[in-house]
């Protein structure tokens, strides 16, 4: 989607060390920004569903979070 794959590659291992040391309270003073909260709360009904695939890996459905998130 635009995005160079070195470019991905380094960006997503480095998101989810950060998520699980949040999530798993390895560093208690660290809290997800509210904007990601905001996202995996609407992200949820799209990922738990048979066509995640479909839906993760397409731009439509990513459109209206990135809005909400933008507008507070």
């Amino acid at each position: 989607m635009g995005v160079p794959k070195a470019a991905a590659h380094d960006f997503v291992p480095g998101h989810r060390k950060n998520d699980l040391i949040i999530a798993f309270g390895i560093y208690p003073e660290g809290k997800f920004p509210e904007a990601a909260l905001i996202a995996i709360d609407k992200a949820k009904s799209v990922i738990l569903k048979e066509n995640r695939l479909d839906q993760i890996f397409s731009r439509r459905p990513l459109k209206q979070p990135v809005q909400d998130i933008c507008a507070g």
